[in-house]
């Protein structure tokens, strides 16, 4: 070739030269464009020892994001200590101003005067409450009055109201965040305090105002009181224990929803402050499926609601104190004071319902037949703010809701859509993408168009997950054979791989420092590399 070079050079043939260059150029770019954009690339260290029991799993969770972290922090129950993946794509330990416990996203919130980190560990060397500083090299443990003996502290919230920070105790009582320690809130000796047990609370934007539920003597109900501007409205009792509020956007009423029913709070102003507030039922008997399934569409704002078809007394789950296993025609249930659980004898027919301030509205094409339990379980709705469409799933069936009706999605009528029946695009490549067990279809208002590509031509149940991964703006897509990225063109990219690896176990999350996306197989820790970012050099590290 260089002889070449230097024979056309020589000759004096400048232009034969310059189509010479222009060709060798076309093809290193045509090269260049050859190669995957993405690459899977060995985390060093990451894979599991004896102490993980083998799998590589259990050495990214927990996983911790929290402000000030300068990674995705994991502190793994098995080998213990704190653990992230470095700049280097290392799994390295670490100490990072972190307690030695559990801290979740719930369990912590961002005090809004100071910005600091209010958290409530939950399993500690001692129950306490902490606080973080930016730049802090360590939580702060904030003073408790007197000695709260062994109390257990619930999720901090934020009452908006006044910015503070509250948090309930095992004994009941309710503490707000006061500069380096924590004191009873005053309003808090309103309540009964009848019993020394949990209280559970949620400020609601739409009541303007705190909603407490205090857990009754008898185990399977609970009272509800509201707080607004330091008055108390006791609504009567409730549900058992594990109440959620879910606000009704412009309606000032929130539903309150409790393990075995739902109702709804209402505010009435009346042009003047405290607000008088009342409780409607909406599903005023228990009803299966023991936790109620409820969606919230920002795009409607409207409540959806999962149960069986026809509600009616008769088919109501109703509860014993003591225990015993009651048959209501094809549930069978149990309940007792500790727990309750229930399910299917049998398949039935189930219905999607609008859970509005008029009541409950079965909507016009939501009848399912053949519901199993695992059904109400899986069962989920989902917006697409950029197609205006909201979509539901329920057992086999992907529908799409207009405002009034729920019609089903024609591509996928006759399809087994199996697990893991995951939406993915809207936040990476503005499309709306849904996976079945063995396909992709990107959605749009009109129909739904199944992605074919090598990498995605699939048998049953090949498909494993799909991910957002918003630096790199694609979809990844895990199968049995492999890994592929989708774009917003909808355009399919096989990711590359210098190592052998196992399927992808799980996606864990995007790396905040790296913008790499940490997976793990079932023998290690890998992490996909945009290789725009990072160039082709990462791709051929060996395993370690």
């Amino acid at each position: 070739m260089k002889s070449v070079i230097l024979k056309i050079v020589r000759g004096g043939t400048f232009g034969a030269a310059y189509l010479f260059f222009a060709f060798l150029a076309c093809l290193t770019a045509a090269a260049h464009a050859a190669e995957p954009r993405f690459c899977v690339v060995p985390v060093l260290n990451g894979k599991p020892t004896k102490a993980d029991v083998g799998d590589a799993h259990r050495m990214t969770y927990p996983k911790h994001e929290m402000p000030w972290l300068p990674s995705i922090l994991f502190m793994p129950f098995n080998r213990g200590g704190q653990w992230l993946v470095d700049k280097d794509r290392r799994y390295s330990a670490v100490q990072l101003p972190f307690p030695d416990s559990y801290l979740d996203s719930g369990r912590w919130v961002e005090e809004p005067g100071t910005k600091r980190i209010i958290a409530t560990p939950f399993w500690h060397t001692r129950p306490a409450i902490l606080a973080l500083n930016q730049g802090a090299p360590q939580f702060e443990e904030l003073r408790i009055p007197s000695n709260p003996g062994m109390l257990r502290f619930s999720n901090p919230i934020v009452f908006e109201p006044t910015g503070e920070v509250l948090l309930t105790s095992s004994a009941g009582t309710i503490f707000v965040v006061k500069g380096a320690e924590v004191a009873p809130w005053p309003h808090s000796a309103l309540l009964s305090n009848r019993f020394s047990t949990w209280r559970e609370m949620a400020y609601s934007r739409e009541l303007q105002a705190l909603v407490i539920a205090e857990p009754d003597g008898d185990g399977r109900s609970s009272r509800l009181f509201v707080i607004q501007d330091g008055a108390v409205t006791n609504l009567g009792k409730f549900a058992a224990a594990g109440v959620r509020l879910s606000d009704i956007e412009g309606a000032a009423s929130s539903l309150i929803i409790g393990a075995t029913k739902v109702a709804r709070i209402d505010r009435h102003d009346r042009g003047a402050r405290p607000a008088h507030f009342s409780l409607q039922p909406l599903l005023a008997e228990p009803i299966p499926p023991i936790s109620p399934r409820l969606f919230y569409s920002k795009l409607h704002k409207a409540h959806f609601y999962f149960g069986p078809a026809g509600l009616a007394k008769e088919d109501a789950f109703t509860s014993t104190a003591d225990g015993i296993w009651v048959s209501i025609k094809n549930f069978l249930a149990r309940s007792s004071a500790a727990n309750s659980v229930a399910y299917l004898k049998e398949p039935i027919d189930a219905q999607w319902y609008r859970v509005t301030r008029e009541g409950i509205i079965a909507i016009p094409g939501g009848t399912r037949k053949g519901i199993v339990w695992t059904d109400f379980e899986t069962s989920k709705v989902v917006d697409f703010a950029d197609l205006s469409e909201t979509f539901a799933i329920s057992g086999d069936v992907l529908s799409v809701f207009d405002g009034a009706t729920l019609s089903i999605v024609p591509e996928t009528k006759h399809q087994s859509l199996g697990k893991p029946k995951q939406f993915a695009g809207q936040t990476t490549i503005g499309r709306a993408l849904f996976a079945t067990h063995s396909a992709v279809f990107a959605l749009s208002k009109e129909r739904a168009t199944k992605l074919e590509a090598p990498g995605l031509i699939l048998n049953d149940y090949e498909l494993i997950a799909m991910k957002d991964w918003p630096t790199a703006r694609v979809v990844l897509v895990a199968t049995t054979r492999g890994l592929v990225a989708v774009d917003e063109n909808l355009g399919i990219q096989v990711v590359s791989s210098n190592i052998e690896f196992t399927a992808v176990d799980n996606f864990v999350a995007q790396n905040p420092e790296s913008g790499d996306m940490i997976m793990t197989t079932k023998d290690r820790i890998v992490v996909v590399v945009d290789t725009l970012k990072h160039g082709r050099d990462i791709c051929s590290r060996p395993a370690d």
